[in-house]
């Protein structure tokens, strides 16, 4: 662990509350072909600039609580002030009919966890457990059927076909997708005839009509699918399909097995309209949001670079190599690069990661650690991950302020498990420590308790001093201590967790903390 705290403390740890906010983050001028972007304002405001075909601009302005749909086709750009936090999520341009000017639609709140939980599933390997990807093609007892092409593995040509698996229906000529990863389109098709055997346009088509089989398989219907996998018409789409299998999309899905599961791409177009029937409507979402699932990302290596996965909502469990970790809401874990990981978020819980490569902060790959965030970094935790997998960014982003709040984390973290209570081991002293930590708000002393079990007020001191390395009032101000700051890190006032804790008085309980945490609780919890 101490060469991960050396290293993250080596970046400027100065942002450490909410108090004062974090900066906007801006965005340039972007357009999408064939997906419209839904901009989320979590928190805060956000100025949209749009541009029409005539090439007037005019600004959009969003607040907490609304979405802006801003149609394919339609170039903007994202201005969010400081303090605000806006999630862009893109749709498949027909999931919406005809949307040709931007649109803002009020969302219940009620829905903001689960499109986090969208949000993550859009931008993380995450699946549900009973996915079952090109295995659900495999299954139906096609003899011709297709298996998705093999993927290139030298950037920036994983990149693309990185893109590609995500939106097949990315209708950019090779010359742009070539030029938006910095490479010539000759050494982009050089590079896929050499590792898969296919050019770029055919591998993309090779994409295309597996997953329009997927589609096929859950029950979609053949003009959908032709759109939601890219192609300009149905006929074109049927013909395609006919020739590389010799039976048009309907006869291939009236011939298909039944019962077979569901792949990720049709989850996530489930997914995606449960939030267009949202948006959809133009008006605040009605009904509930559905039930967050469980996910899992299967075990994989990273070899450039590393991980941190931060709990939104709920549990997760982590296996890094043949270490196992639970994870609840507030943890955040880091998983070097070049070790394998599997993780299992459970239902209704949210993970969101941050990646950052190993040019970029070098950890000693034998380090993985976990500390828990603050409630009160909630807001920054989440500036964090928008900022880190997604374009919009403040002016002077630097990836690596994240990493210097969690190392700081670590090294208070670290301190009070250095500073932690070692429990007494004679009978009866063990049952006193239990005890007093069932409930710290007790004001029992040492007599009390020494009455209680049929010693002197003595004995028992010279129990806890000799077992534990603290008289028994100094071992219970550790617990109280310890347990006053997980209580904050939840989000709980300092006067409230004094009282439950066991402190009349507010200014008791600052001197003790003060003395052990080495600051106020104000400070702790980001308001002094």
């Amino acid at each position: 662990m101490d060469g991960v705290i050396q290293v993250l403390n080596g970046q400027d740890a100065t942002v450490l509350s909410d108090n004062q906010g974090f900066p906007g983050a801006h965005e340039g001028e972007r357009t999408h072909t064939d997906q419209h972007c839904a901009l989320w304002m979590f928190a805060g405001t956000a100025t949209v600039r749009v541009h029409d075909a005539d090439l007037r601009t005019r600004d959009l302005d969003i607040a907490v609580g609304e979405c802006l749909v801003v149609p394919f086709g339609v170039p903007y750009e994202l201005t969010v002030h400081p303090g605000g936090l806006l999630v862009p999520v893109l749709l498949p341009g027909h999931s919406l009919g005809d949307l040709a000017e931007p649109v803002a639609v009020p969302v219940d709140p009620a829905w903001n966890t689960w499109i986090l939980h969208h949000f993550a599933m859009w931008v993380s390997p995450m699946r549900t457990p009973d996915y079952t990807g090109g295995e659900v093609v495999a299954g139906l007892g096609h003899r011709d059927e297709i298996r998705e092409p093999a993927t290139p593995v030298t950037s920036p040509a994983a990149l693309v076909a990185s893109g590609i698996r995500r939106n097949p229906a990315d209708s950019r000529h090779l010359r742009e997708v070539a030029c938006a990863v910095g490479v010539s389109a000759q050494t982009l098709r050089r590079i896929f005839l050499r590792e898969t055997g296919l050019t770029p346009g055919a591998w993309r088509t090779a994409v295309r009509l597996h997953a329009a089989q997927e589609y096929l398989a859950a029950g979609y219907a053949v003009e959908w699918v032709a759109h939601q996998v890219g192609f300009g018409s149905s006929h074109g789409f049927i013909r395609a399909f006919a020739e590389r299998f010799g039976v048009t999309p309907a006869r291939w899905a009236r011939d298909r097995d039944s019962g077979e599961g569901r792949s990720e791409r049709v989850l996530e177009a489930q997914r995606t309209e449960h939030f267009t029937a949202v948006l959809a409507d133009r008006t605040s979402a009605s009904a509930p949001p559905p039930p967050i699932p469980a996910t899992l990302a299967v075990r994989r290596t990273y070899d450039g670079h590393s991980v941190m996965l931060w709990m939104y909502r709920g549990t997760a469990r982590v296996s890094v190599d043949d270490r196992g970790l639970h994870l609840s809401e507030g943890d955040a874990v880091w998983m070097p690069a070049g070790h394998s990981h599997e993780v299992v978020v459970d239902a209704g819980s949210v993970a969101l990661p941050m990646s950052f490569p190993v040019d970029l902060v070098e950890v000693d790959v034998a380090d993985v650690v976990v500390t828990r965030v603050p409630k009160r970094l909630t807001g920054f935790m989440l500036h964090s991950v928008i900022s880190n997998i997604t374009l919009l960014r403040p002016e002077d982003y630097d990836p690596l302020e994240v990493l210097g709040v969690f190392g700081d984390l670590l090294e208070r973290r670290r301190a009070m498990v250095e500073a932690s209570l070692s429990m007494p081991t004679t009978p009866s002293a063990l049952e006193i420590a239990r005890g007093t930590l069932d409930d710290l708000a007790s004001d029992r002393s040492a007599a009390t308790w020494a009455e209680q079990v049929g010693v002197s007020a003595r004995t028992v001191n010279r129990w806890f001093r000799d077992e534990t390395g603290r008289a028994f009032a100094r071992w219970r101000t550790v617990a109280r201590m310890q347990r006053a700051t997980e209580l904050m890190d939840r989000g709980l006032a300092p006067s409230m967790v004094a009282r439950r804790v066991g402190y009349a008085h507010l200014s008791a309980f600052s001197r003790d903390f003060r003395e052990h945490v080495g600051m106020s609780p104000r400070e702790y919890v980001g308001e002094g």
